[in-house]
C-alpha cells in the first residue's frame, strides 16, 4: 500500500520543478527577444539580460530532463507494484 502512494507523494516537488521550469523557458525567451530588440536598435546589451538569455533555456531544458526521470521512475514504480499484486 505505501508503494501506490509514492508516486502521489512526489507531485508537490513535481508541481514546483514544473513551474520552475516553465518560468525559465519564458524568461529566457522574453530576454532573447529583447537582446535582439536591443541589437537591432544599436543600445548596448545589459550584461545581467545576456546571461538570463545563456542560461535560461538549458536550465529549463534541464528541468524537463528530471521531470522525465520522475515519470520513468513513476511508472516503474506502479509497474512493478501491480506485478507483485
Amino acid at each position: 500500500m505505501s508503494e501506490q502512494l509514492a508516486p502521489s507523494a512526489h507531485r508537490p516537488f513535481r508541481a514546483a520543478l514544473l513551474v520552475l521550469t516553465v518560468a525559465a523557458a519564458v524568461l529566457s525567451l522574453v530576454s532573447l527577444a529583447a537582446i535582439l530588440v536591443e541589437y537591432f536598435s544599436q543600445v548596448a546589451v545589459w550584461p545581467p539580460l545576456m546571461a538570463v538569455g545563456l542560461w535560461g533555456l538549458p536550465i529549463a531544458f534541464l528541468g524537463l530532463v528530471a521531470m522525465l526521470l520522475l515519470s520513468v521512475r513513476d511508472r516503474r514504480l506502479e509497474d512493478s507494484a501491480a506485478r507483485r499484486a
